[in-house]
C-alpha cells in the first residue's frame, strides 16, 4: 500500500475515520519546510507497514482547512 492522498472530507471519513486499523495522518502545508522534508519518510512508513495493515496518508490542510 502506497502513501494515501486525502483530497475530501468524503474519503478522510472512509479512509481514516471508518477503518478498524492503525491509520497515520500527516497534516502537511506544501510551503511548509519540515512538512517537505518528512515526506519521504512518511513515504517510506508507508511502504514498510503496508503488509502490517497499516495505513499512511496525508492531508494538504491548505486545500482541505476543514479537515486540520
Amino acid at each position: 500500500m502506497s502513501l494515501l492522498h486525502i483530497t475530501s472530507t468524503d474519503q478522510f471519513k472512509k479512509e481514516v475515520v471508518e477503518h478498524q486499523g492503525i491509520v497515520v495522518v500527516d497534516f502537511r502545508a506544501e510551503r511548509c519546510g519540515p512538512c517537505r522534508m518528512i515526506g519521504p519518510v512518511m513515504e517510506d512508513l508507508a511502504h514498510e507497514n503496508a503488509a502490517k495493515g497499516v495505513k499512511v496518508a496525508k492531508v494538504n490542510v491548505e486545500e482541505n482547512p476543514d479537515l486540520a
